[in-house]
């Protein structure tokens, strides 16, 4: 209903500032890379290297998540959630 149709444009709203904050990290370090670059080599040098840190930045935090989530995940045991042996 209507009511459900509002709790999820706050979540979306909610998704939103989260991917916003994750990528301010990353947009900083290929801004420090790429501006760096770009004053020591020509601008025609730093894109490639400031994408490359934007990736590795997500991929860091995508590893970090990964490694977060998994450590509880192995403290999850469906078992005793579900009342079984």
């Amino acid at each position: 209903g209507l009511e459900v149709m509002g709790q999820q444009i706050i979540v979306l709203f909610g998704h939103f500032i989260a991917l916003a904050l994750a990528l301010v990290p990353a947009g900083l370090a290929a801004a420090a890379v790429g501006f760096g670059l770009a004053w020591l080599a020509g601008p025609w040098v730093a894109p490639v290297p400031a994408a490359a840190a934007f990736a590795g930045v997500i991929a860091a935090e995508i590893a970090v998540a990964v490694w977060w989530l998994g450590g509880l995940f192995e403290r999850l045991d469906v078992a005793k959630e579900l009342g079984g042996a």
